[in-house]
């Protein structure tokens, strides 16, 4: 709907928080943008709010992963911090010996 509003012919029905425009223009978006189809005189009281909530955000579908991506990409980065705290581990162990065997 926002991406409606920043074109000519498109406008906001400010009391009923409708689109504002010909029927004519209305259908001739909807040719290109088919998420648009069945807004045509749909009331959304809460357009305000969403619209300070999201602000410009928009989704593309770019970056978008599966489930199954997501439980891969966890398994990842659950392996990379194991990982990092057995660097650590190992870190602090080295250290401890080194001042162990100073001391004698």
């Amino acid at each position: 709907m926002a991406d409606m509003l920043n074109k000519s012919g498109f406008g906001c029905d400010e009391t009923r928080k409708m689109i504002q425009c010909e029927k004519s223009i209305y259908d001739e978006w909807c040719k290109s943008h088919n998420e648009a189809k069945g807004l045509w005189n749909v009331v959304f009281p809460l357009f305000d709010m969403i619209g300070e909530l999201v602000g410009r955000d928009r989704a593309t579908g770019k970056g978008v992963e599966t489930f199954d991506d997501a439980i891969e990409n966890m398994e990842k980065e659950m392996a990379i911090d194991l990982d990092k705290d057995d660097l650590f581990e190992d870190m602090i162990g080295n250290h401890l010996i080194n001042l162990q065997s100073r001391k004698k």
